[in-house]
């Protein structure tokens, strides 16, 4: 589904429609005029809208946007990613990657708390 927007152009103020995959502009714009409201559109939306790699992260809530708000660490991080999106991508081979990350975790939290914490 392509969602339309209205815009007005920059240049003579006419009313035209953009659309997601393909901008349609009134007959006096420019293709320079074109790369200016594609840099708009670009500058005021959010990574989230711009999903690369296709639809497994597509939630209600982002991974990356649990992982910021939560202050999380990188290998928790990773977890929460690879649970995420599970069903979606890889079915159990994502589950194993999180278990991987969680045992690396354990390995470091373990380290930690025996007070054997090693450098690589």
């Amino acid at each position: 589904m392509i969602v339309s927007k209205r815009r007005f152009c920059a240049k003579c103020g006419a009313v035209f429609t953009f659309k997601k995959s393909k901008t349609i502009v009134c007959g006096c714009c420019t293709s320079k005029h074109v790369a200016e409201i594609n840099k708009m559109e670009k500058q005021n939306s959010s990574a989230n809208d711009n999903q690369i790699g296709g639809k497994h992260y597509q939630t209600e809530i982002q991974p990356w946007d649990f992982v910021s708000a939560n202050n999380l660490c990188f290998f928790v991080g990773n977890i929460v990613k690879y649970v995420t999106r599970y069903k979606s991508k890889n079915g159990v081979e994502d589950l194993k990657k999180a278990r991987h990350y969680l045992d690396k975790l354990i390995e470091i939290e373990t380290a930690k708390e025996s007070g054997n914490v090693k450098s690589n």
